[in-house]
Protein backbone atom coordinates (compact mmCIF):
# COMPACT_ATOMS: atom_id res chain seq x y z
CA UNK A 1 0.00 0.00 0.00
CA UNK A 2 1.69 3.66 -0.67
CA UNK A 3 0.87 6.92 0.54
CA UNK A 4 -1.95 7.96 -1.87
CA UNK A 5 -4.18 4.15 -0.31
CA UNK A 6 -4.06 5.72 3.45
CA UNK A 7 -4.64 8.89 2.77
CA UNK A 8 -7.98 7.54 0.62
CA UNK A 9 -8.42 5.72 3.48
CA UNK A 10 -7.81 8.07 6.17
CA UNK A 11 -10.40 10.48 4.51
CA UNK A 12 -13.21 8.24 3.82
CA UNK A 13 -15.69 6.45 6.19
CA UNK A 14 -14.18 5.53 9.74
CA UNK A 15 -15.78 2.34 9.76
CA UNK A 16 -13.51 1.41 6.57
CA UNK A 17 -10.27 2.82 8.08
CA UNK A 18 -10.92 0.63 11.16
CA UNK A 19 -11.37 -2.63 9.28
CA UNK A 20 -8.38 -1.97 7.20
CA UNK A 21 -6.58 -1.22 10.54
CA UNK A 22 -8.14 -4.75 11.77
CA UNK A 23 -6.87 -6.42 8.62
CA UNK A 24 -3.44 -5.03 9.31
CA UNK A 25 -3.15 -7.02 12.57
CA UNK A 26 -2.73 -2.82 14.05
CA UNK A 27 -5.83 -2.93 15.70
CA UNK A 28 -7.63 -5.88 17.46
CA UNK A 29 -10.28 -8.02 16.01
CA UNK A 30 -11.90 -10.13 16.85
CA UNK A 31 -11.63 -8.69 20.76
CA UNK A 32 -12.55 -10.71 23.93
CA UNK A 33 -13.74 -8.69 27.03
CA UNK A 34 -11.09 -9.45 30.44
CA UNK A 35 -13.48 -10.00 32.94
CA UNK A 36 -16.22 -12.02 31.21
CA UNK A 37 -13.96 -13.50 28.35
CA UNK A 38 -17.07 -13.13 25.67
CA UNK A 39 -16.59 -11.96 22.25
CA UNK A 40 -16.37 -8.21 21.61
CA UNK A 41 -17.98 -6.61 18.76
CA UNK A 42 -17.75 -3.44 17.24
CA UNK A 43 -20.44 -0.86 17.45
CA UNK A 44 -21.63 2.16 15.93
CA UNK A 45 -21.82 4.71 18.67
CA UNK A 46 -22.86 8.77 18.32
CA UNK A 47 -20.88 11.11 16.45
CA UNK A 48 -19.98 12.66 19.83
CA UNK A 49 -17.66 9.61 20.85
CA UNK A 50 -13.95 9.84 19.70
CA UNK A 51 -14.43 7.91 16.31
CA UNK A 52 -18.32 7.14 16.60
CA UNK A 53 -17.55 3.07 17.42
CA UNK A 54 -16.88 1.11 20.67
CA UNK A 55 -15.92 -2.21 21.50
CA UNK A 56 -19.42 -4.52 23.01
CA UNK A 57 -19.95 -7.50 24.71
CA UNK A 58 -22.95 -9.01 22.85
CA UNK A 59 -25.40 -9.46 25.22
CA UNK A 60 -24.74 -5.86 26.57
CA UNK A 61 -25.14 -4.03 23.53
CA UNK A 62 -28.71 -3.85 23.81
CA UNK A 63 -28.42 -1.44 26.61
CA UNK A 64 -25.87 0.66 24.92
CA UNK A 65 -29.09 2.04 22.69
Amino acid sequence: MNLIDVTTLSNGPILELIQWLQGQNLLANPLRCRPCNRAMVLTERNEDHVDGYLWSVLWFKKFLK
